[in-house]
């Protein structure tokens, strides 16, 4: 009886855990940009995000992919005024979802060089299960 209650809670985990949607546009201080809609950059419109190649789920803290979800750099920017409103929009969820963290990369210059890396990320939201 106790492998069969561990083993549920750890499937229920790692589903939770394995969770993945995506932001498909911003409203940034009352301005509405869209995000990134798909797997092909030439079809969709310039955007303010990063690309995703996919929508597979990152497994591991070291996998690279933990930073940007290993996309290409946005061609567009938004300036933000210190306390302005960001809402990210999220859609494309085909599952229930676990908790969800939202959070965004300072890049000052020129986004093309702005790789995740270094200490410029700041979490923007949490949204738990209730």
């Amino acid at each position: 009886m106790l492998f069969s209650t561990v083993y549920t809670a750890a499937a229920l985990f790692v589903a939770q855990a394995a969770a993945h949607g995506a932001v498909t546009s911003y409203v940034i201080d009352g301005v509405t940009y869209p995000g990134y809609t798909g797997f092909s950059p030439a079809s969709s419109p310039k955007t303010i995000q990063r690309q995703w190649p996919d929508y597979n789920p990152t497994l591991t803290i070291t996998d690279r992919k933990v930073m940007c979800n290993g996309g290409t750099s946005a061609d567009l920017s938004a300036k933000v005024a210190a306390g302005g409103k960001i809402k990210a929009l999220w859609s494309q969820w085909t599952h229930e979802q676990g908790p969800v963290m939202v959070w965004m990369y300072k890049c000052a210059g020129d986004f093309a060089s702005c790789d995740g890396s270094g200490k410029k990320w700041f979490k923007v939201s949490l949204h738990e299960k209730n």
